[in-house]
C-alpha cells in the first residue's frame, strides 16, 4: 500500500461557555457532548448531536473537479473537560510526496483556532493561538500526529484517530482544556475565531486547489480576524467533577463541580451504590458548587455521587451524570497484574497504589502462597521506595504471589492482602522473526501468496517483513493481510507444530490472541481453527464481524473445550490456521489488513479469585 498524507494544521485557541454579549457575530453552537465521542476514526450517533459546517468557500486556486473531490464538512463538540473535532473530507484522489514541512501542497485539511479572535497579523502566534499538524501514514497510523510550532505543552492529553473512508478521508480529535488553556481553565464568554480549509492534490504535483468554511478570498491564513466566529453553551447539568470521575487516591471529602447554566441550587447525592437515589441526598439546594462531607469518608471505598441542578423557580431540575471515586486504602492496593489476573506475560512489571501516608514499601514475591504469606526469606525483595517492581522473566503458565507491606508515618508497619497471577504460556508471540530466508515470518505461516489457494498474505512484501510499531506485547506483531473479493472468497494461514503439541500439560484450558485491525476495513467473520495429528479439525469463529474494524487490541478467548466438542485431540495440535471469511457460503466479500500477536494459553482463574 503506497503511503498517503492528511496534514493538519490546528490553530487552537479556547472556546467561550455562556453567551456572548449582543453585536457578536456568531455562525453556530457548539454543543455538549452527551455521551462523549469514541475517538476511533468512525461517526458516532453522538455527532448527530453537532452541526455540520460545510467548507464550500473557493479560495481561488485552481479549478476544483467537482464536489467529490474537493469538499467536507467539520463539527465541533464539548463537554467540561475536552473540546471535540470531526473533519469528513470528499477526495477522489490522495496523494502525498511533499516532505512534512510542504504537507499543505498535498491532500490535507487545515483547522484554525483563536481563542480570543483577535487579528495575529503576518502568521504571529499569541497565547491564544496555536498550529498543529496531523499526518496520517496507513503503514503506521499511530504515528500521524506533529506539532508545528513545537510548544513543549502543547501535545499532553491529546487524542486522534484518522481514517480513510469509501469518498476520501476522516478525522476526528479531543483536545484538553487544560492543555488548550492551562491554569485557567474553560474561558468563559469569549468569542473564537475559527475556519476549515481542504487542499487538494490530483497529480502528486502540488496543491492545486483549497476551499475553506468562511475565509474572505485574499485575505490570507494570518488574518483571524476574517475568520467565521462560534461560541459555546454550556451544558444544563453539572460537569467538571471534583474528585475526578475515576479517582482512585481520594482523601479529602470536598467536592466541587462546574455549575450548569441556569442552576441556582445544587442537589448532592452520595454514597456507596452505584445509583444514588434520595436516601443518598446528602446536601439538598446547596447554593455553591461547592460541598464538604462533615462525615468523612471510608478508607479504601467506592462512592458514587451525582450533582441535581435547580433553577431559579426551585422547580426546574437537570438530574446530573453519577460520577464514582475510590478513597485512598490504608493498606497497599490497586495491583497490577490484577488479584486473579491469568493472561500475563513472562516478563511483567508489578505497580500498585500505596497506602495511606506510606512512606516505604516492603515487597514480597515468589510461586509459594505460604511463603509469601510468612514472609519466608526466599521472597523477600527488600524495601522500596518507588511502587514498582520487574521480577525479571517468569516461567510459562504459572501462578505466582506477592504481597507489599507499607511502612506509614511514625515508622508503623501495615501488613498487605496477599495477591496472585497466572503467567500465559505462549504459542507466538512473533518475536522470533528475522530477514534472513528460513526466518521470516511466512515462512513459517504458510498463507495463500504462498500456495495461491486463498486471499491471505501475511508479512509484508519488504523487509523486515513483520509490523514492528503496531504491537501488542514485544517488538513485533503478525500483519494478516485479507482479500474475500474473488474466489475462493475466504483467507487463511496456517502454523504447523513438529512434533504435536499437549496444549493442556501445563494445566492450561483457554487459548488467548490478540487481535487489531483498521476502521476502514470490511467487516468479515474471523476464525481459528485446530487440526490435531488425526486430522480432526474443529473451527470456532468470533462472535462479532465487526471485530475486524477494531482499531485497538481485542482480547479473544476461546475454551479449548469449544475445539475438543469438535472432535480435536487438544493433547495432539498438529496445525493452528487463523481466517477471514465465510469458507461455507462461497460469497464474495471484502478486504482489509489485520495485525495479530501474542496467541498463548492460559490457566484457570485461581479458585476464590
Amino acid at each position: 500500500m503506497g503511503r498517503r498524507l492528511m496534514v493538519l494544521f490546528f490553530w487552537a485557541g479556547v472556546l467561550g461557555i455562556c453567551a456572548v454579549s449582543l453585536g457578536q457575530q456568531r455562525d453556530f453552537d457548539i454543543a455538549v457532548a452527551d455521551p462523549v465521542p469514541v475517538i476511533d476514526g468512525k461517526i458516532d450517533d453522538v455527532w448527530k448531536l453537532a452541526s455540520k459546517q460545510e467548507m464550500k468557500t473557493d479560495t481561488g486556486e485552481g479549478p476544483r473537479t467537482d464536489a467529490k473531490d474537493c469538499s467536507g464538512y467539520f463539527q465541533a463538540l464539548h463537554d467540561s473537560d475536552y473540546l471535540y473535532i470531526l473533519i469528513d473530507v470528499n477526495d477522489s484522489e490522495l496523494y502525498m510526496d511533499n516532505p512534512l514541512a510542504d504537507g499543505w501542497q498535498d491532500d490535507s485539511a487545515e483547522f484554525y483556532f483563536d481563542g480570543d479572535n483577535t487579528k495575529a497579523g503576518a502568521g504571529v502566534i499569541n497565547e491564544h493561538a496555536y498550529q498543529y499538524r496531523f499526518n496520517w501514514n496507513p503503514d503506521a497510523p499511530d504515528s500521524y500526529f506533529y506539532e508545528y510550532f513545537h510548544r513543549p505543552d502543547s501535545l499532553v492529553g491529546v487524542e486522534y484517530m484518522m481514517a480513510e473512508t469509501k469518498t476520501g478521508y476522516r478525522f476526528e480529535i479531543k483536545f484538553p482544556w487544560t492543555t488548550l488553556m492551562g491554569k485557567a481553565g474553560i474561558p468563559m464568554g469569549k468569542l473564537v475565531g475559527m475556519d476549515c480549509f481542504i487542499n487538494d492534490d490530483d497529480n502528486a504535483g502540488g496543491r492545486e486547489h483549497q476551499v475553506a468554511w468562511h475565509a474572505i478570498d485574499g485575505t490570507g491564513w494570518n488574518t483571524p480576524a476574517q475568520w467565521g466566529t462560534a461560541f459555546v453553551v454550556a451544558p444544563l447539568k453539572a460537569s467538571g467533577p471534583d474528585p475526578k470521575n475515576g479517582a482512585v487516591d481520594v482523601q479529602m471529602p470536598l467536592f466541587k463541580w462546574t455549575a450548569g447554566k441556569g442552576a441556582f441550587f445544587h442537589n448532592v447525592y452520595l454514597g456507596t451504590t452505584p445509583d444514588p437515589g434520595p436516601e443518598q441526598l446528602v446536601g439538598p439546594r446547596q447554593v455553591l458548587a461547592l460541598f464538604y462531607y462533615a462525615l468523612g469518608l471510608q478508607p479504601g471505598t467506592t462512592y458514587y455521587w451525582r450533582v441535581d441542578e435547580i433553577e431559579k423557580d426551585g422547580v426546574t431540575t437537570h438530574p446530573g451524570d453519577v460520577w464514582s471515586f475510590m478513597t485512598q486504602a490504608l493498606t497497599a492496593y490497586r495491583p497490577e497484574p490484577a488479584d486473579g489476573a491469568n493472561a500475563v506475560a513472562l516478563a511483567p512489571t508489578l505497580t500498585w497504589l500505596g497506602g495511606k501516608n506510606a512512606t516505604a514499601h516492603h515487597l514480597f514475591f515468589g510461586d509459594s502462597l505460604d511463603a509469601v504469606t510468612q514472609g519466608a526469606s526466599d521472597t523477600d525483595k527488600g524495601m522500596l521506595t518507588d511502587k514498582t517492581f520487574a521480577p525479571g522473566d517468569l516461567q510459562g503458565a504459572k501462578t505466582y504471589y506477592w504481597r507489599v507491606d507499607e511502612t506509614v508515618l511514625g515508622g508503623a508497619i501495615v501488613a498487605g492482602p496477599v495477591w496472585s497471577f497466572a503467567t500465559w504460556l505462549p504459542i507466538e508471540d512473533c518475536e522470533s522473526y528475522g530477514i534472513d530466508e528460513g526466518t521470516r515470518i511466512f515462512d513459517a505461516w504458510v498463507d495463500g501468496w504462498a500456495t495461491n489457494s486463498n486471499g491471505s498474505q501475511v508479512g509484508y512484501v519488504d523487509p523486515p517483513f513483520t509490523e514492528q510499531a503496531i504491537v501488542h506485547g514485544g517488538t513485533q506483531s503478525m500483519p494478516f493481510d485479507y482479500n474475500n473479493v474473488s474466489s475462493p472468497f475466504y483467507s487463511e494461514a496456517e502454523l504447523e507444530f513438529a512434533p504435536a503439541q499437549d496444549w493442556t500439560a501445563e494445566g492450561t484450558d483457554t487459548l488467548v490472541l490478540y487481535i487489531r485491525g483498521k476502521a476502514k476495513n470490511d467487516a468479515a467473520p474471523l476464525y481459528v481453527a485446530l487440526k490435531d495429528a488425526s486430522s480432526h479439525t474443529g473451527v470456532v469463529t468470533h462472535p462479532d464481524a465487526q471485530v475486524v474494524t477494531a482499531t485497538k487490541w481485542v482480547e479473544w478467548k476461546i475454551p479449548l473445550s469449544d475445539f475438543t466438542a469438535a472432535g480435536v485431540e487438544i493433547t495432539a495440535v498438529e496445525k493452528l490456521i487463523i481466517g477471514v471469511g465465510d469458507k461455507a457460503s462461497m460469497a464474495a466479500g471484502g478486504k482489509g489488513l489485520l495485525y495479530i500477536d501474542d496467541i498463548v494459553l492460559i490457566k484457570p482463574v485461581a479458585a476464590g479469585q
